[in-house]
């Protein structure tokens, strides 16, 4: 008999072209995903991929088991849909704007483990929420709030920047540079004041923009740096990240807040939040 889950990480594996891929996808271990593959290829008695440096690339017989596992994964998954939808709960989520889609894409993934089948509503994190995903600083007084990280505040730069070749940067280094501004920044007016102020910089800003892709693309396109979180800077491999002394103690502390009734009125709240605080969430 078939394994649903197997059949789930072959999916990701076929679809991502490496395991390693597909194990942080999953958000489980390699051998996990390395395991399921063989129980299915020993269930089927037939290879499915063959590894190589990069990764792994399919058979002819993983070809052709693809579109079929995808149908059968998506047929049960709509019978489940189909007899929870009268019993499972709506979650109206708020999730902080600036977190980055691999870490609302392991949330989501969390909250629906918790919560299979559940209705989740996306909405800003100062709207009315069950569940808000957000900084320390933006949490209502009557709400609880646990913290699941914290992370600095880094310079993203170009590739070609001559920045990149200096290991620390001084604020002399940092005058007059072109810089991409981040309108919905959590610390906007503290580096505002920061650069300006303290540190007497006259940055030149070249954009402006409320989009953390496009803020890192501008970068990358050499149009200047961005001040970002860490978390937002992993996200991309065509930038270069520094910590100057000009950003020293400018950090985020991000987690889950909720109303103490919601303990009550959604019974998932309690195992989910003691789930998310097992986890190390390093940078996405």
């Amino acid at each position: 008999m078939l394994d649903m889950r197997n059949m789930r990480y072959f999916v990701a594996t076929y679809e991502e072209g490496s395991i390693t891929a597909a194990a942080k996808r999953c958000f489980i271990a390699q051998p996990s995903i390395s395991n399921a593959i063989l129980q299915l290829e020993e269930s089927l008695g037939t290879r499915l991929f063959i590894r190589h440096k990069k990764g792994v690339r399919a058979t002819q017989e993983g070809h052709d088991l693809y579109p079929l596992v995808r149908r059968l994964l998506a047929e049960a998954d709509a019978i489940g849909e189909h007899f929870r939808r009268s019993t499972t709960p709506a979650i109206r989520l708020g999730m902080l704007p600036t977190l980055p889609g691999r870490r609302v894409e392991q949330i989501v993934h969390e909250i629906r483990g918790t919560a299979p089948g559940a209705a989740i509503y996306l909405v800003n994190s100062q709207a009315e929420c069950d569940l808000c995903f957000t900084i320390r600083e933006y949490v209502p007084v009557d709400w609880q709030f646990q913290s699941l990280w914290r992370e600095d505040y880094v310079l993203a730069l170009p590739e070609s920047s001559h920045l990149a070749l200096h290991d620390e940067l001084t604020a002399d280094d940092l005058s007059g540079i072109p810089l991409i501004g981040r309108v919905h920044c959590e610390l906007k007016d503290r580096v505002q004041q920061r650069l300006e102020q303290e540190y007497r910089l006259d940055a030149d800003l070249r954009a402006s923009t409320d989009n953390d892709d496009w803020a890192l693309t501008l970068v990358a396109c050499g149009m200047g740096v961005a001040i970002v979180p860490e978390s937002v800077a992993a996200s991309r491999q065509d930038v270069l990240v520094r910590r100057p002394p000009i950003l020293a103690d400018l950090n985020r502390e991000v987690g889950v807040a909720f109303h103490p009734t919601a303990l009550h009125q959604l019974e998932f709240v309690k195992p989910l939040v003691s789930k998310l605080l097992t986890l190390r969430w390093k940078p996405a």
